[in-house]
């Protein structure tokens, strides 16, 4: 049976412990992408889906007997293309199979898939899995190498994996009660999975930071370090990489936005992490601004409205409702 993705609401997303095989598919769809599933085993099925989402960035735990789901072309042209899927192996095996390249997955394993290409997922005993589906433009310019990457284990054995593995397994145990600071650790932990895919890029792909791709990684990263200093600018990014702001600008032109929309989309998304955050709710909206490099109010209550559609007084109380 197939059907395709529904929309996605922020709130949480559960499935009984027990259902008919069609209900799960439903939920799989609207927790995940449009997708088609079929079990394959004679065994009764049982499934359950546990999710959560986060502004642009979703959680799924999915316990389930054997079945396998396929993301077709067809499926792809009716939308949820632009993500990318990075599944954690909890328990049971698991076969991805993407863009001619297939992997096995065992309990501890890391890999990533692409929605916007076909790929099949194959579960042939009861397992446990944990996704985090994650926009493509929210990678900047890792994305590019994500897509690279699609259908291997990442990390191998030991190295960054022995880091991400079990912060991704710690959310996945509490997806019932996740904190109240949710957001922070799902930012937390994304941080940890670019950087991961950083290095097997690097490792697997032999991307030097002499290459365009190594450069605008780099310019992020000083972007990222850099976001609390309100003298941040095009000028100052280009000074520090030897460059001039045309050639930053072109360095950029792939990547669906300019190097000044970058840096206050960045500083837009830290300050509302931290309105988000139950635990700062009594720190002032002008100081968490300031924080991150906006310290006029006024400034940045426009910017704010027009990337969120209200303000961050409404933002904040809209969150302890």
């Amino acid at each position: 049976m197939t059907t395709t993705a529904q929309p996605r609401a922020r709130e949480e997303h559960t499935l009984a412990e027990s259902v008919d095989f069609e209900s799960f598919q439903r939920a799989a769809s609207t927790a995940f992408v449009g997708l088609h599933a079929e079990a394959i085993s004679s065994t009764p099925f049982a499934g359950r889906i546990l999710a959560h989402r986060y502004d642009d960035v979703s959680l799924s735990r999915v316990d389930a007997r054997a079945h396998r789901v396929v993301r077709t072309d067809d499926l792809i042209a009716a939308g949820g293309g632009g993500q990318f899927k990075f599944t954690l192996q909890l328990s049971g095996h698991g076969l991805l199979i993407q863009d001619g390249r297939e992997t096995l997955l065992r309990p501890g394993d890391l890999a990533v898939y692409d929605t916007s290409r076909p790929y099949s997922l194959t579960f042939e005993e009861e397992c446990g899995i944990f996704v985090a589906m994650v926009p493509r433009e929210r990678l900047g310019a890792t994305a590019e190498d994500v897509a690279e990457l699609t259908a291997l284990r990442l990390g191998g054995d030991g190295g960054l994996l022995d880091m991400v593995a079990p912060t991704m397994g710690g959310l996945a145990r509490r997806m019932a009660q996740m904190p109240g600071n949710g957001r922070r650790l799902v930012g937390n932990t994304l941080e940890l999975i670019v950087t991961l895919c950083d290095d097997e890029a690097q490792r697997r792909l032999g991307d030097t930071e002499s290459g365009r791709r190594g450069t605008l990684r780099r310019v992020h990263r000083f972007i990222e370090d850099h976001l609390v200093d309100p003298r941040l600018s095009p000028q100052l990014v280009a000074d520090a990489h030897y460059m001039s702001v045309r050639a930053l600008y072109k360095l950029f032109d792939d990547t669906g936005s300019t190097v000044a929309a970058w840096i206050r989309r960045r500083r837009l998304e830290r300050a509302r992490a931290d309105l988000q955050d139950p635990a700062q709710r009594t720190i002032p909206v002008g100081v968490v601004a300031a924080r991150w490099g906006l310290p006029d109010p006024a400034h940045f209550s426009r910017l704010y409205r027009a990337a969120y559609g209200c303000s961050p007084s409404e933002e904040r109380r809209a969150e302890a409702a």
